[in-house]
């Protein structure tokens, strides 16, 4: 595993990657990037923003966000127990899990296959930030596990 910005990649060396880290590692402006990110908050709080709308996210929240699309996160890292004051200040954790996809490189063709047209939908539905709750959210997350402790050859079909 290699530490990159604070963050520990899990899968690595295929057409995704999957890491822990304590930091968002990108700076804390609008960014956009080809490949589809799932965002996973463990813990922490902040603020998410794509397009014109901006939410409050906090620990447990599951963002997936298309590619290409401008977004935004900014994690607090400390919180003031008396905020008139601004003193008694105390640190945020925060604990992210992301993937990062690019799905351009399984080709066109197979991403046109009628079989896939809920992964179309999907992309299409992420392009406004899709919030993922209750048990789809508990689906990723265990799905995500057994990608990050599976072979290389299994990881591709269990995050399609």
């Amino acid at each position: 595993m290699k530490n990159f910005f604070r963050q520990t990649l899990k899968a690595k060396g295929s057409t995704f990657v999957i890491a822990e880290a304590d930091v968002y590692h990108s700076i804390n402006s609008f960014h956009s990037h080809p490949e589809l990110e799932l965002l996973y908050v463990r813990s922490g709080q902040g603020t998410f923003s794509i397009g014109e709308s901006s939410r409050r996210i906090s620990s447990g929240t599951m963002i997936l966000i298309g590619a290409n699309i401008p977004h935004m996160f900014k994690f607090e890292t400390n919180r003031y127990y008396d905020y008139a004051m601004k003193h008694g200040k105390t640190p945020v954790p925060l604990e992210l899990l992301t993937l990062h996809f690019d799905y351009s490189k399984l080709g066109n063709e197979f991403i046109s296959l009628p079989e896939n047209s809920v992964l179309i939908n999907l992309f299409e539905l992420s392009k406004t930030g899709l919030i993922v709750t209750d048990n789809t959210k508990d689906t990723a997350i265990a799905y995500l596990k057994k990608i990050q402790t599976c072979p290389n050859y299994e990881q591709l079909p269990l995050l399609l």
